[in-house]
């Protein structure tokens, strides 16, 4: 065998962007990964984002809200979440969803997309066959936009078995996106604006009911 052929081995550091460094051999004086078997999701069963690249800051400062000028990246609406899971009961569960939104520092304008509404509340159902829409009043024949009712669900066959859900609004009447390719939303505001105000939090409400009608 020919001398000096091969690459000198060294016993190097490797530092994971998790955080994480240990050692290995390699022709590198150096190594730098950015995920590793204390972070990968294979071994810890959780998904996360190792932005090592920066891409995430770099997003977050380009859409900053603009102000004065300026692009300043601040919070401008806290949200939150609350679920309320209630037990099963055959073959439907019902639970509980409230939304609470409220301006930090400067009054924020909220509006849906013009004509359809987009917005608030809503499912995307997975492909199926055999649709049906129902809403308070009966079921839904066309397609609608901002039509008031108190709740509508679908139903339809999800892979040989009939199932579906229902949106039931507890604070008012909204104007509904129905849409027989698969959407089902509570549109909030709607077509007409309206002002999120520090110290004055905006309350939703919503009653979910998933079934199985096989």
């Amino acid at each position: 065998m020919k001398e000096k052929m091969h690459p000198e081995l060294h016993d190097v550091k490797v530092h994971c962007a998790c955080g994480n460094e240990f050692m290995t051999r390699s022709t590198k004086k150096e190594m730098r990964v950015e995920i590793c078997s204390n972070c990968h999701p294979f071994y810890t069963g959780k998904q996360k984002v190792i932005d090592s690249a920066g891409r995430i800051e770099r997003f977050t400062s380009r859409y900053a809200s603009v102000v004065g000028g300026a692009r300043k990246s601040r919070k401008a609406v806290k949200e939150t979440v609350e679920i309320t899971v209630r037990p099963a009961a055959g073959n439907r569960r019902q639970f509980d969803v409230a939304l609470t939104f409220e301006a930090l520092e400067l009054p924020v304008e909220i509006r849906g997309r013009e004509i359809k509404g987009y917005g608030g509340f809503g499912f995307r159902f997975a492909p199926r066959e055999s649709t049906v829409i129902r809403t308070d009043t009966g079921t839904e024949t066309k397609d609608t936009d901002m039509v008031e009712h108190r709740w509508a669900e679908l139903e339809g066959v999800f892979n040989g078995r009939r199932a579906g859900a229902r949106i039931e609004s507890l604070t008012g009447t909204p104007g509904w996106c129905l849409r027989d390719y698969g959407y089902v939303a509570a549109n909030v505001p709607g077509l007409d604006s309206f002002t999120l105000r520090p110290g004055r939090p905006f309350k939703l409400s919503y009653r979910v009911t998933v079934f199985s009608a096989t």
